[in-house]
């Protein structure tokens, strides 16, 4: 079976799949992901091919020579078209860089060809590599499984379990190696305040932290850059848990509110929630930026949840971030309400891309803004995942008009969308004062990738939002690989694109904070500021 023919349909199919993924996407993708994004469509579209043949011969129909000659003339005119419009399709995506300011590849056309077709066949022997072990698992089932197509379900769900078992011992591996990773605290400092955890008196030991948590704990502003913004600055607190902590979120949860306790967190003037993505990483601009506009009068809590980089947490571990920041959301929000209430600090909730995915679980799946911002004074989301709870249902069922990109939400007293800096002013007539901001750029891939786009055209792509290339087309399948693929590459853009919201962080967090005194010249000043100080 490894070694036979080649499906003609399929071929055919497979070329039209490759010739689909050659065109623009959200963004422009370098050698890797092009190959990439090609050789998944063109074997999916294979596999498709050999199903409808498969179907069709149970129909008892049987493909004539002549028929078989049509097919093979088809997927050589398919192929045929990949090659010949390669060119073209690659001076599209330097085109569309150009048009978002970003470098161009330059991809050499005879490069992506033959890595789609090495990289097509290597998927279609995995998947003859499946048959055969169903194949063999069919003898032994025999035995106590009635023939046919019982037998044969079984046999496939015996291979596919023996795949994922594969794949759980990589995945297994992989977190083992950032694990071992996240331990090292080469280069790094713990803190000398105890208003850091990690520090003199906390109960989270300073290795327990994580790489990210420890970088959380040493940084930010000092008083005197905080003296910038504010007459009067204080030192920010700042709580964090590392997973080393407990496996189990609950526990990590009332850990972090043991030293919200210990720092005095509950008499400063904001409390921030900020549920970290992958790793453990906290935008460091965002935590700044509330810094700075409180004049330090803040503490942040956050803990983290995965070892793994966010882009690998983002496609196998959301469970995890859900977890952990409905724990920390509801531990914190219980113990601030158990102080009487003109004593409470407000409260702030922050979330970037899988922070903003596991803080929205931490609400009913129907609740609407007012609910959202019942108990937090401001709320921040930037780049949500297309599958957020909230976001998602925001955006379709209580958009009241605007665009798929930029709806009104609920009429949007209480909660706007920003695609962009220039809307991000703290007086907008018929904002409510809790309030509730979400930036969502149209090219972001994080914020619109989702599995309905492998069989359903898109909203966003009926009504497009700026910088999405005009010759973007939806196909089955191939649009949710290369979109997916998209992500590798999203948050490496220059700000204002793709995943890359540096350029509009420290606005946002002025929008929703609505700061007294001050002004744009301020907002610009901070701007500069979380720029020089941001770490490498």
């Amino acid at each position: 079976m490894l070694r036979a023919p080649l499906s003609a349909p399929g071929t055919a199919l497979a070329g039209i799949g490759a010739l689909a993924a050659l065109g623009p996407s959200l963004l422009p993708r370098d050698a890797v992901m092009q190959i990439a994004g090609t050789s998944l469509s063109a074997a999916s579209y294979y596999l498709f091919g050999t199903l409808v043949v498969a179907a069709v011969a149970r129909l008892g129909v049987v493909a004539g020579p002549w028929a078989r000659r049509l097919c093979w003339a088809a997927a050589a005119g398919c192929w045929a078209a990949v090659l010949a419009l390669l060119p073209s399709r690659m001076q599209w995506q330097d085109e569309q860089a150009h048009a978002l300011d970003l470098p161009p590849h330059h991809l050499s056309p005879l490069l992506i060809a033959a890595g789609t077709v090495l990289g097509t066949l290597a998927l279609i022997a995995l998947g003859r590599l499946l048959r055969v072990l169903a194949r063999a698992l069919e003898g032994p089932m025999a035995w106590f499984v009635p023939a046919g197509w019982p037998c044969v379900t079984l046999a496939v769900l015996g291979s596919a379990l023996a795949a994922v078992a594969l794949l759980g011992l990589v995945y297994q591996g992989m977190v083992t190696a950032y694990a071992a990773l996240d331990a090292s605290d080469a280069g790094q400092r713990p803190p000398h305040s105890l208003l850091r955890s990690g520090g003199p008196g906390s109960s989270q030991p300073w290795e327990s932290l994580g790489h990210e948590g420890r970088e959380f704990v040493s940084g930010g502003l000092t008083v005197d850059q905080l003296r910038l913004f504010r007459p009067w600055p204080v030192e920010p607190i700042r709580v964090y848990v590392g997973l080393a902590t407990s496996s189990d979120s609950d526990t990590r949860a009332a850990e972090a509110v043991a030293e919200l306790d210990r720092t005095g967190a509950w008499q400063r003037s904001v409390l921030l929630i900020a549920p970290p993505t992958g790793l453990g990483w906290i935008d460091p601009d965002a935590v700044t930026s509330f810094e700075a506009v409180t004049g330090g009068d803040i503490a942040t809590v956050s803990m983290q949840y995965s070892y793994l980089p966010s882009w690998l947490s983002f496609l196998v571990d959301r469970k995890a971030s859900e977890d952990s920041a409905t724990s920390l959301y509801q531990a914190v929000v219980e113990a601030w309400r158990a102080r009487p209430a003109a004593a409470r600090p407000r409260l702030v909730v922050f979330g970037e891309s899988l922070g903003s995915y596991g803080v929205q679980a931490a609400f009913p799946p129907d609740a609407g803004p007012r609910a959202v911002t019942q108990d937090a004074d401001a709320v921040l989301w930037v780049g949500p995942p297309a599958g957020s709870r909230l976001w998602n249902r925001w955006r379709v069922d209580l958009r009241t008009g605007g665009t798929p990109y930029q709806p009104v939400i609920a009429g949007g007293r209480t909660a706007r969308v920003a695609i962009g800096p220039e809307q991000l002013l703290p007086q907008q007539p018929g904002w409510d004062h809790r309030r509730a901001l979400i930036l969502a750029h149209p090219v972001d891939p994080v914020v619109w990738w989702n599995l309905p786009l492998a069989y359903s055209y898109p909203d966003w792509l009926a009504q497009r939002g700026p910088g999405v290339d005009p010759r973007v087309r939806w196909w089955p399948v191939v649009t949710f690989w290369t979109v997916g693929l998209d992500l590798a590459v999203g948050g490496g853009a220059t700000p204002g694109v793709g995943h890359n919201y540096q350029d509009e962080t420290a606005a946002a967090v002025v929008a929703v904070l609505r700061p007294a005194d001050w002004d744009a010249g301020k907002t610009e000043l901070l701007q500069q500021v979380v720029d020089a100080t941001r770490p490498e």
